[in-house]
């Protein structure tokens, strides 16, 4: 999925279920080992740009909502853990060796 996209995707989707109000924000890294993360200390969700770009929408949705629910959880008390990291399975740790692997689209 184009990056672009899959940024307005989130920031579209952070404002629908009233968490840009509550200043919550949306930005990209660089990790390999989790698709999404949810950091409650800095009120941000975050995607792998590998993911974003590996997939398509429906598959960055997903993470974005699974994502967007963790902190919609946290908003009820205080999350047992600030950064939840879900590790990768084995399909898409060789989607994304394969990928690094590739010259560049």
């Amino acid at each position: 999925m184009d990056l672009d996209a899959a940024r307005t995707l989130a920031e579209h989707h952070l404002d629908r279920h009233g968490l840009t109000a509550r200043g919550w924000t949306f930005a990209y890294n660089r990790r390999k080992t989790a698709c999404g993360i949810c950091n409650y200390a800095d009120q941000r969700i975050e995607l792998s740009r590998h993911h974003a770009q590996l997939n398509d929408e429906p598959v960055v949705l997903d993470t974005i909502l699974h994502e967007i629910a963790h902190a919609l959880a946290g908003l009820q008390g205080p999350p047992p853990v600030l950064i939840v990291e879900i590790p990768l399975n084995g399909l898409l740790k060789a989607l994304f060796e394969r990928h690094r692997r590739s010259p560049a689209q």
